[in-house]
């Protein structure tokens, strides 16, 4: 069963009373989504830690070389979520994380 980005980032975030916009996290979904079709593999995953509930999007890419892809072509990734790491080791390829914790008002 294939869902829409948004029913699935909404059916993730629900039970949060106030949300954030879900663009701000589809946005960043798809750029990833797209820049890895037929590259690796992406995961996506609810968060929980300290009372605060996030969102976190792993993609990997087995290719060498694959940390410099990775932290150039990712800006709308970078400039909306809170946290965005790259790590890579020398011809095993690269894995990014990006997290966004829910603003609680």
């Amino acid at each position: 069963m294939i869902l829409r980005r948004g029913d699935f980032l909404s059916d993730r975030l629900s039970g949060c009373p106030h949300s954030p916009d879900i663009a701000h996290i589809e946005a960043p979904v798809g750029e990833i989504a797209r820049h890895m079709l037929n590259r690796g593999e992406v995961a996506l995953c609810s968060l929980q830690q300290d009372g605060n509930r996030g969102i976190a999007l792993m993609a990997s890419d087995s290719a060498a070389g694959s940390e410099g892809f990775m932290s150039r072509s990712f800006p709308t990734a970078r400039q909306l979520m809170d946290e965005f790491v790259v790590n890579a080791r020398e011809e095993e390829g690269a894995t990014a994380v990006v997290t966004k914790w829910l603003r609680l008002q």
